[in-house]
């Protein structure tokens, strides 16, 4: 029985596997299985995994026979994982030295998920990080209800909550907690984690930023267009306050932190509906901008978020007196700035 189970969903990643493999296995801490679950990769990425499970004994691989997607992929490595600890990485992504080492000295009793920081590896066209974006959480330990009630805002409000890999989970309290696996494109991640971390004795949190996350120049807030984005985001929001509600953390600080959190939400909303390869024309995007500035829910939040500095200010006038118009530029000028960055 390993410490450490370290499950990767594996598809069409044969150029960043072997960084992630290599990231795992010059690791000093040598108590781990690795399980990969190839979900039909259409390119060599299958081949990659069964030479990397060649070389090393403590290595498996699971060929899927049909592609379905991340959450049905880690549910599948779960089922074959043996370990104490089960630690998810994304096959494009790499861990940083000592990771498994740090991870292991901070696993207590009475804890059943450790949090840690993020290194954001941003890259420009040519696939070149072009700058390193340090997300490091407050340190803290959660145990009793209302301490995990107000962890949840914290880290959300901190980028560190919605995600899976950057948490170590005790194996255990996952099969026990009886929480399934989703496939929410965009926040399954997030909607796994709101469901598990009130189950969870105790929540330990280290500011570290062990998990490196590669951001493609492709990838940016419009990468991909949902036209079910805007009801994701309400959900998800929704989703948080009956979390306090539930957890005993209702307070006004905690409210704004998720406020703030759905307003930015909202933004990304203009920008994937305004970007390139959105399918609205000038006419649709207005109607969307419309649809959103106009929804009850924004209207609820709108009315009591107080948030300073002279971008949200702006936004925040144009949002309140529905000027859809300029609510529109917002998505064309952050999706203008956003390709600049990454040229």
């Amino acid at each position: 029985m390993p410490k450490i189970s370290i499950i990767i969903p594996v598809y069409g990643v044969e150029q960043y596997l072997p960084q992630c493999l290599d990231s795992i296995l010059t690791q000093s801490f040598t108590d781990y299985e690795v399980i990969l679950v190839d979900d039909c990769s259409k390119d060599n990425s299958g081949k990659v995994c069964d030479q990397y499970a060649a070389k090393d004994s403590r290595i498996r691989v699971i060929h899927k026979k049909h592609n379905e997607g991340l959450g049905y992929a880690r549910r599948d490595g779960l089922s074959a994982a043996s370990g104490e600890w089960i630690l998810f990485v994304d096959s494009d992504d790499w861990i940083a030295p000592e990771t498994l080492s740090i991870l292991s000295q901070n696993t207590g009793d009475d804890i059943d998920i450790l949090v840690f920081g993020i290194t954001l590896c941003h890259e420009n066209a040519n696939g070149e990080t072009i700058r390193n974006e340090v997300i490091s959480p407050a340190p803290a330990k959660a145990i009793v209800r209302q301490e995990i009630g107000n962890l949840l805002a914290a880290l959300d409000s901190q980028r560190s909550f919605p995600y899976m890999w950057n948490k170590l989970y005790r194996s255990q309290f996952l099969s026990e907690s009886g929480v399934a696996f989703n496939t929410i494109q965009s926040m399954e991640d997030f909607f796994y984690n709101i469901e598990v971390f009130p189950k969870a004795r105790g929540i330990q949190v280290i500011p570290q930023p062990l998990y490196h996350y590669r951001k493609p120049a492709r990838e940016t807030l419009a990468s991909a267009y949902n036209p079910d984005f805007f009801e994701l985001c309400k959900k998800r929001n929704e989703a948080e306050k009956d979390y306090l509600k539930k957890m005993d953390a209702w307070t006004e600080e905690n409210l704004q932190k998720l406020d703030l959190i759905h307003l930015n939400h909202l933004i990304s909303c203009m920008i994937k509906n305004t970007a390139k390869n959105s399918p609205l024309s000038k006419k649709e995007q207005k109607q969307k901008a419309k649809q959103i500035l106009t929804d009850p829910h924004t209207r609820e939040m709108l009315r009591h978020i107080h948030c300073g500095g002279l971008k949200y200010r702006i936004i925040l006038l144009i949002f309140k007196c529905r000027i859809t118009f300029a609510a529109v530029w917002v998505g064309k000028l952050a999706n203008y700035l956003n390709a600049r960055a990454v040229s």
